[in-house]
């Protein structure tokens, strides 16, 4: 038999073989925008923070996180300990508001 295995287990599957496992996950690419801003996200970070740190204009710095929120790159807070689980407007709200990485966010952000 040359090292080839022909009973098989329970699961049918030939004695010393093993299964693996490979998952894939799709990433939609990053602008360099969003890239840049998920650079800041890493920790919780006041929209004034990171207006001030990109020296971007608002219109930007809304759109992009908006951008980044609706694939479920960023979450929202109203303040740096209370995340925001109702619907936000970001073109209308995100000035008041705190943003985070969010795990997936953090894994297409890593895999560039």
């Amino acid at each position: 038999m040359d090292g080839e295995y022909s009973e098989e287990n329970s699961l049918g599957r030939a004695e010393g073989t093993r299964e693996v496992l490979i998952l894939e996950t799709e990433f939609r690419i990053m602008n360099d925008e969003e890239f840049d801003l998920m650079d800041e996200l890493y920790f919780v970070q006041p929209y004034s923070y990171l207006l001030e740190t990109l020296e971007w204009e608002e219109e930007l710095l809304l759109s992009t996180l908006q951008s980044l929120f609706s694939q479920g790159y960023v979450k929202c807070l109203d303040d740096p300990d209370k995340e925001r689980f109702s619907t936000v407007d970001i073109i209308k709200e995100g000035s008041g508001l705190y943003f985070l990485a969010t795990k997936k966010g953090l894994m297409a952000h890593n895999t560039l």
